[in-house]
């Protein structure tokens, strides 16, 4: 299955990147919507993205990571191909300020053998950086993130 024309490096892989900021939805306060590319991140938008926490954002302070879980919703523009909707328990990594890329602050990561619960079957990864320097002011979040 290709999902909305993102690239796949075989028959059971699928690769795409999420890069962009959101603010919250105004009628789903914790969910983001914002478009998805090929796995290279090429600018040509095939989809959007709605990508919702599910769960308490519960802080490790000691170790500066958040985990949380989240479904995303994959919707692609053209309309003979499938949504994908994945589910992921999240871990956030705060960065060193002097690590930090380009404005990103915190590193994201999930494995979840059985992440994928409609589209197609198996497992979701997700790796990537958040900037959520604003998160606590406007709500706005910063993503790039490879599914």
């Amino acid at each position: 299955m290709v999902l909305g024309g993102a690239s796949d490096s075989s028959d059971d892989v699928l690769i795409i990147r999420q890069i962009g900021s959101a603010f919250p939805d105004p009628d789903a306060p914790f969910c983001y919507n914002l478009p998805y590319s090929n796995g290279e991140g090429v600018k040509k938008q095939l989809g959007t993205v709605a990508d919702c926490v599910t769960s308490e954002i519960v802080p490790n302070l000691i170790f500066a990571v958040f985990y949380f879980n989240a479904n995303t919703t994959f919707t692609p523009e053209d309309e003979d191909k499938d949504e994908l909707i994945t589910q992921c328990s999240i871990t956030s990594s705060l960065q060193d300020p002097v690590d930090a890329v380009d404005g990103f602050n915190a590193m994201t990561e999930c494995f979840n053998e059985t992440g994928v619960l409609s589209g197609m079957g198996g497992s979701v990864q997700v790796d990537g950086l958040v900037d959520n320097t604003k998160f606590g002011t406007t709500g706005e979040l910063r993503f790039d993130l490879t599914w």
